[in-house]
């Protein structure tokens, strides 16, 4: 009988690991910067690299068929859908209460 073999090897969920550390550490300092609307947006990109980082690497996403792959995609786009909406609601209600 042979020994299992893992798909990916340590070294790679490592080095994963250790972007996921850094880029949350990156999300944490740019909350105390000063960058008024940015830092929510950067917030957001950040986090959807690391749930990008997450489903490919630690889910396996990567050696799944098409179907579960274009599912995630669209899952992702009308989270961005949504966030651009919610964007602009949030731009052009402001906008509307302080001209009345």
């Amino acid at each position: 009988m042979e020994p299992e073999r893992h798909i990916t090897e340590y070294k790679t969920y490592a080095v994963v690991l250790i972007v996921l550390l850094v880029l949350t550490m990156v999300s944490v300092l740019v909350t105390h910067l000063e960058l008024k609307a940015w830092t929510v947006g950067i917030a957001l990109v950040v986090t959807c690299i690391m749930a990008w980082l997450i489903l490919v690497y630690f889910m396996h996403l990567k050696f799944d068929n098409l179907l579960i792959k274009l599912l995630v995609a669209l899952v992702f786009l009308l989270f961005a859908i949504f966030m651009v909406l919610l964007l602009l609601d949030y731009i052009y209600t402001g906008q509307l209460t302080t001209n009345i």
